[in-house]
């Protein structure tokens, strides 16, 4: 694609007729060469896109934090551990409790996140959460409103 990418496996025939549709990318070569490959459409107070390929995992990794930068969506974890640590969220009506998965075979620190830690995990003398290679660790955030 123009953008670097490559598609896999298969493409599909796209026509853009929508003037407010923005083609995020193109074919570079092959049977669909200057065809919208990805597509991205405002809805409301959101937006919508369509990939019409099955991207290879470079291609997904650098397509996803494009389109929620430009959605404006905001991760809560910080950027060097994304991609690297799960985030699940629950709440009651006491606290949020953050659910942290650790996707890798190394050791991840999560300097800045704060709460009590309810499982236990390694922390450094600054008081850094640390997961261990496939780690998990669960921190109660109160007095956070719940979701």
């Amino acid at each position: 694609m123009d953008d670097g990418s490559a598609g896999t496996l298969w493409s599909e025939d796209v026509s853009v007729t929508d003037p407010s549709v923005a083609v995020v990318a193109s074919y570079a070569e092959g049977p669909r060469a200057g065809q919208a490959a990805i597509t991205r459409r405002p809805a409301g107070a959101g937006s919508a896109a369509y990939v019409s390929t099955r991207l290879g995992a470079h291609g997904l990794a650098d397509l996803l934090p494009r389109l929620l930068d430009e959605a404006g969506v905001v991760g809560e974890l910080p950027p060097e551990v994304r991609g690297r640590v799960e985030l699940a969220v629950r709440a009651d009506e006491r606290a949020e409790y953050w659910f942290l998965v650790n996707r890798t075979q190394e050791r991840v620190s999560l300097a800045g996140i704060t709460g009590e830690v309810l499982d236990p995990v390694e922390q450094s003398a600054a008081d850094a959460l640390t997961l261990a290679p496939r780690g998990v660790a669960v921190v109660r955030k109160a007095g956070d409103a719940p979701r």
